[in-house]
């Protein structure tokens, strides 16, 4: 063989046949594995904690209780995250919902725009927002309902009520209920039926 030939063979381009062969040689000597579904002594304390509950399960209201009240106490004694949590619900609230008519009648929108403005005023709307909007930053969830209110000093006699997160629970709650956790029953179709409210806050010293 010439020295040219053998310098073509080199320099050639290797046949599909050998590029494959070679591939699955690499790939046959891979291992790979993932380091978060290893059980070895490095990782067994950071994993002790893992389960495979369900979010209903993983959130129960034992669970939820530790929460709140230790995002309570952190935000009430550290200015950083108390100051965080009222910029956010101040960003998020403004200066409270407005409302803006666009019927074919000017003078009924402006009557309506007027009415409304009188009534946010009265039940103080735009002050349960923001303390919802709070509420929602350190508790995790706000609730509020709207129920008639005789003294709202207002011809609508309907007012936005607030209740804390744990007034959200079911005190004897039935086991093995489909669709019923704490506080909420839902249907067939994950829609809320119903919410279990509780006259007072369970950690209060006078209930009403």
């Amino acid at each position: 063989m010439s020295i040219l030939s053998a310098i073509r063979r080199v320099f050639r381009p290797a046949r599909q046949g050998d590029e494959l062969a070679e591939l699955m040689g690499r790939y046959s000597q891979l291992r790979a594995t993932y380091d978060a579904a290893r059980t070895t002594d490095e990782f067994k304390n950071y994993w002790a904690n893992a389960d495979t509950y369900d979010a209903d399960s993983a959130n129960s209201r034992e669970v939820r209780q530790t929460l709140v009240s230790r995002s309570r106490y952190e935000i009430g004694n550290n200015g950083y995250a108390d100051g965080i949590a009222q910029t956010y619900a101040t960003d998020l609230v403004g200066l409270g919902p407005n409302l803006r008519m666009q019927s074919n009648s000017a003078g009924f929108n402006r009557m309506v725009e007027f009415e409304w403005a009188l009534w946010t005023k009265a039940v103080q709307f735009r002050r349960k927002f923001w303390t919802m909007a709070h509420a929602k930053f350190g508790d995790g969830e706000a609730f509020g309902l709207l129920r008639r209110n005789p003294r709202v000093k207002h011809p609508l006699k309907l007012d936005v009520v607030l209740y804390e997160c744990e007034q959200c629970q079911t005190p004897f709650l039935p086991y093995g209920v489909a669709g019923y956790i704490d506080g909420i029953k839902f249907d067939e179709f994950g829609n809320p039926v119903y919410y279990d409210i509780l006259h007072g806050h369970p950690g209060a010293v006078n209930q009403l």
